[in-house]
């Protein structure tokens, strides 16, 4: 699941963004902000130099992988493991 993708710039300059999504075996599904909210696997368009905090909140109890790629398919370093067990933000 690639995070980068073509909604929009969704971040100003100098202010931090925030997303919040919800995992599923099936689909990463979106809840904030509204241009993301319901959507299945929305794409993340991040700028350079903005800080932003993603939220995930396990939906369905199972583990999940949280990854990112660049706009050229590179995969991050950064890989973050979300437990199974009670769904909760992470």
């Amino acid at each position: 699941m690639g995070i980068l993708g073509g909604i929009g710039s969704l971040a100003v300059a100098g202010q931090q963004q925030t997303f919040r999504l919800g995992g599923e075996i099936a689909a990463r599904i979106g809840q904030e902000p509204a241009a993301i909210a319901d959507r299945e696997n929305p794409p993340l368009e991040l700028t350079a130099g903005v800080e932003y905090e993603i939220t995930w909140e396990n939906l369905d109890g199972q583990p999940h992988d949280f990854r990112s790629w660049t706009r050229t398919g590179t995969n991050s370093p950064r890989r973050r493991r979300c437990p199974s067990g009670a769904p909760r933000a992470r």
